[in-house]
């Protein structure tokens, strides 16, 4: 695939394609915030702002209708599957319902049956299972249920293109942490199953500004200490050239830097002149790589178009990749951790056949707890040796928990104040894959800002992959973490119906595309290189 080269206009951005890359693709724990998996109510920590939100669970007036279209995925088996005996139609623009109970099997040409009222997958139809399995056709989403099947568009269900099915899987049947002792070995468990989306709110800057001011969660930025209205983008060029790694500074009318980033394949940075308390300008925009420096003084914050600096010169670094994954392994993770696993190790998989010998990749996996387990953070270091990184990802079972909170914050810290990325990678991408959210105490938001801030300063893009369970507050929290860091927000859906319900609301995005996962996380993986 040829990098993309020239001038385009993105979400009120001036940007520059990347070009240069030869390729593409490819803290001792700390003690006292950590947490578990169902809230006992032990920790006396402030109400989160869902909790007073509309009790009906009504999406907000930004919110718009997400569009459930699977777009990728591998070949399955062909096999039909029976749903539940009392299905019913549910049509609509985005087919969206609920799948028969035990359903199973996807394939190219697959089809599924919902009892009364029942839809066909069409060609290229998908059908998985498990407890509410789910139908997909054209354009088609599905959630786990009592056996109710959606055509597409409130048609017959015919679907017509481009769902194809998985491998034939037949469902969730993770048990908690593997199997149990003396029993035979669970099969291995085939890529491409889990669904998932992927929203930008950095992409869709009004709309998120938007969704800010609702009274639903116009809170949100006040309950986790973030302040995104202060956004400055910077694009940073040589003739033209996005210039990669030059460090990207915000600084007040004192001299004191307010936020530091580092353009990435795009020559792009995010500043923000208050993200942690309120601050007036004017300011002074600095980038510097080497001998190259520009700056600019503007007087307020966002603007349809970037803060543009340029250098003389740039020579491109030979392509890189600090690739690292933070996986909660608590127990509520139980039921999508072996998928996840299978996913994760595929697109590493993948990074290395689509590049070969021309991208140099290192891999870092991590996994974290809470206090009162076996372990709070148990981190694994940079390596270029990714069978043995895939080994220790494989080892990882799910146990533990008790509460709802867990240690995010001290994996973030550990993720990005211990381990040695490389400032000179083309990309440097965390994926923060979880499904709770840490203590709401002063400690703990602390550490997660702070970790933010220097993930920022590195020019770490952080990815959160939200799984079941998350609530609102945490979706929040989440965004937050990705805007601040260059980042965007990845989520799993139902439609696969694996692991427990994804959202108990849907996300407050607007339109998206559903796509499996693994191949979501490879072209995000792609985009981080500069390659569309």
């Amino acid at each position: 695939m040829e990098p993309a080269v020239g001038w385009g206009t993105v979400s009120g951005w001036r940007t520059v394609a990347a070009c240069g890359c030869a390729a593409a693709l490819a803290l001792a724990a700390l003690v006292g915030c950590g947490g578990g998996d169902t809230d006992d109510g032990s920790d006396q920590e402030a109400g989160p702002p869902s909790e007073q939100a509309s009790a009906d669970g009504e999406q907000s007036e930004a919110e718009g209708e997400p569009s459930t279209l699977i777009v990728s995925g591998g070949s399955g088996g062909g096999s039909d599957a029976a749903g539940g005996s009392s299905g019913s139609d549910a049509g609509g623009s985005s087919g969206s319902a609920a799948g028969g109970m035990g359903g199973s099997v996807g394939g190219s040409a697959g089809s599924a049956a919902g009892g009364t009222g029942s839809a066909t997958g069409g060609t290229g139809g998908l059908a998985t299972g498990g407890m509410g399995g789910s139908v997909i056709g054209t354009g088609g989403s599905a959630a786990g249920g009592a056996g109710a099947a959606a055509p597409s568009a409130g048609s017959s269900g015919a679907g017509a293109t481009s769902a194809m099915g998985g491998s034939g899987a037949t469902g969730d049947s993770s048990p908690a942490d593997g199997a149990a002792a003396g029993a035979e070995p669970w099969p291995p468990i085939e890529p491409g199953q889990l669904t998932a989306g992927e929203w930008s709110d950095l992409e869709n800057w009004d709309f998120f500004q938007e969704v800010l001011s609702t009274q639903d969660w116009g809170t949100m930025e006040a309950y986790w200490g973030f302040e995104t209205s202060g956004r400055i983008p910077v694009q940073v060029v040589a003739n033209d050239t996005p210039v990669v790694n030059a460090q990207v500074s915000v600084f007040d009318v004192q001299g004191e830097s307010l936020w530091m980033a580092v353009s990435d394949a795009y020559g792009q940075a995010e500043l923000f002149t208050g993200m942690f308390g309120e601050e007036e300008g004017p300011f002074t925009i600095r980038a510097t790589l080497g001998d190259e420096s520009d700056e600019v003084q503007i007087d307020s914050g966002f603007d349809e178009f970037p803060v543009v600096l340029s250098f003389t010169q740039f020579e491109p670094p030979p392509p890189a990749l600090d690739l690292m994954f933070v996986v909660d392994t608590t127990g509520s993770m139980s039921d999508e951790l072996r998928y996840i696993q299978a996913e994760l190790a595929d697109v590493i998989q993948q990074v290395e056949s689509g590049v070969g010998e021309q991208l140099s990749v290192r891999l870092s996996v991590n996994f974290y707890r809470d206090t009162t387990d076996a372990y709070v953070v148990r981190t694994f270091p940079f390596t270029t040796d990714i069978p043995q990184a895939l080994d220790a990802l494989a080892e990882q079972n799910a146990e533990g928990g008790g509460d709802f909170p867990e240690a995010v914050d001290q994996a973030l810290q550990a993720a990005v104040e211990q381990q040695a990325w490389d400032p000179d990678a083309t990309a440097r991408l965390l994926f923060l894959v979880l499904d709770a959210p840490p203590h709401h105490v002063d400690e703990c938001v602390t550490r997660v800002q702070v970790a933010t801030e220097m993930a920022a300063a590195q020019g770490i893009a952080i990815v959160p992959v939200s799984a079941s369970g998350i609530d609102k507050d945490t979706e929040f929290l989440l965004r937050f973490l990705s805007v601040a860091t260059g980042g965007t927000y990845v989520f799993l859906t139902d439609d696969s119906g694996i692991g427990g319900s994804h959202l108990p609301t849907a996300p407050t995005i607007g339109q998206y595309e559903v796509e499996y996962l693994n191949d979501l996380m490879v072209r995000l993986i792609m985009e981080q290189l500069g390659y569309e």
